[in-house]
């Protein structure tokens, strides 16, 4: 947000009619609000607030809205120029204050708020409502008055309360103040792909269990099948099965594969009685492994 004018009549400190024209001050760059205490330096700030949010800042009274220095009846006023990225927004508001009445005594008059915006043809009405106004203000500023009063106007001697608020709060103004949505958003996304990955892995783990039970049970005598062997853990099973040209399982997991049995039954070690050198023979498959040649 960038001010540009601020005007004042019977408000706070200042009885008369005051004009601070800060495009002014920022043609040198920074500027540097400064004076004696009593001044009316935190006046300054306390307008600017209250033109936009209606509420005023601190641990102040609202008595001191009106200025003490002005004749009864006299009506209070701030206006605030500003400009945002929505546009250049002009605030008038005028807080409630006492009137004399005709024949003597007082009366109340209620407080007012208009809202304009500058366009091409220019002001341009927003709204007099103070609903509307506020949530328009809040809307195109992007602070509510709490943030605004924290952030932009932070008061004299309580920055310790920034830095002592809770993690909730801290974590709330800063997202408000940088605009994090989009690092949000993308939290929950990853958030919810993970916590989906996490379940689908947990049902291909416990299908892959039922898996490998099954296989045991159908092929607990064979040594091998498809290359895999059956006795080792299910996650070694999960490797092989991916890994062989044949897989053992469908695509989906959700059925066994009909398995092309490769497999060698297990061997067993016996040990024979018959003298070496006899003649009977065995019907058992013999395995001759071949001899490598001898280098020319």
């Amino acid at each position: 947000m960038r001010p540009h004018r601020l005007e004042l009549a019977a408000f706070g400190t200042y009885p008369g009619h005051e004009v601070v024209d800060f495009d002014r001050l920022a043609e040198e760059g920074l500027f540097l609000i400064h004076g004696p205490t009593g001044a009316g330096k935190s006046t300054l700030l306390d307008a600017i607030t209250f033109a936009l949010y209606g509420e005023f800042p601190g641990d102040r009274s609202r008595d001191r809205l009106v200025s003490h220095y002005v004749e009864l009846g006299t009506q209070p006023l701030v206006e605030f120029e500003f400009t945002v990225s929505a546009g250049r927004h002009r605030i008038s508001r005028t807080p409630a204050y006492i009137a004399p009445k005709r024949g003597g005594g007082t009366t109340p008059k209620s407080g007012g708020v208009h809202l304009e915006r500058l366009t091409d043809d220019g002001w341009a009405s927003v709204s007099t409502k103070q609903a509307d106004v506020r949530a328009e203000i809040e809307h195109v500023i992007g602070l509510n008055v709490a943030q605004f009063h924290q952030v932009i106007l932070l008061p004299q001697g309580k920055f310790e309360r920034v830095l002592q608020a809770d993690s909730d709060k801290r974590e709330e103004l800063l997202r408000t103040l940088f605009d994090t949505t989009l690092f949000s958003e993308m939290t929950s996304w990853l958030e919810e792909r993970a916590a989906t990955a996490v379940a689908d892995a947990e049902r291909i783990e416990a299908r892959l269990d039922d898996l490998s039970a099954e296989a045991r049970l159908k092929w607990g005598d064979l040594e091998q099948v498809e290359g895999i062997d059956l006795r080792a853990p299910a996650e070694e099973l999960v490797l092989a099965a991916v890994a062989a040209e044949g897989r053992l399982f469908d695509h989906d997991l959700g059925r066994p594969a009909e398995p092309r049995v490769t497999a060698t039954p297990h061997r067993r070690s016996t040990s024979s009685n018959r003298p070496s050198g006899s003649g009977s023979s065995s019907n058992a498959p013999t395995r001759s492994t071949p001899r490598p040649s001898a280098p020319p």
